[in-house]
């Protein structure tokens, strides 16, 4: 089934004329981010679900209304017509990574800011233990790091921190 849905958006939705216009409408010329750039402006554009704005290269045409499975035989008709059978209303420009953490959300059934602080969570859980003490003695009594001997437990600080930065 993999193999069969990058096929429909590597063949279909990659070359969509809905899509392909939508970017052309939706892009806006930005100062160059790149300091040795010989042009004084870009194409780029805001993201819809973080405001921020973005190079080109950086954005995503993204369906509004997402999380279209395609795990089974029975599924290729409703996912290819959700895919291809698409208006400039279905459709917003996001970032990468804001795409990333919306398709987490669906897929999670949370909300975005639940997912973005899950993926901080997971970042951090992939670093190094070393890298791991280093980031919670910036923020934590050195007390309360000591009591943190395991993966979860750093997890679960690392949570709670970010959690009261959030409501900060």
């Amino acid at each position: 089934m993999s193999w069969l849905r990058g096929g429909i958006r590597g063949g279909l939705w990659n070359k969509h004329p809905v899509k392909l216009e939508f970017i052309k409408k939706n892009r806006i010329q930005i100062p160059n981010p790149n300091p040795k750039g010989k042009k004084p402006t870009v194409w780029g554009g805001v993201c819809a679900l973080t405001g921020e704005t973005h190079i080109l290269s950086n954005l995503q045409v993204d369906h509004k209304k997402g999380n279209h499975s395609l795990q089974s035989l029975d599924d290729i008709q409703s996912f290819i017509e959700a895919m291809v059978l698409v208006t400039d209303e279905d459709l917003q420009l996001v970032s990468k990574e804001a795409h990333k953490i919306k398709s987490h959300s669906e897929r999670m059934g949370m909300t975005f800011e639940e997912a973005q602080l899950e993926k901080q969570v997971i970042a951090f859980s992939k670093l190094s233990v070393k890298e791991q003490i280093k980031l919670l003695t910036e923020k934590l009594d050195s007390s309360i790091i000591n009591s943190l001997s395991n993966a979860a437990k750093r997890k679960s600080a690392y949570r709670d921190i970010l959690k009261g930065e959030m409501n900060e």
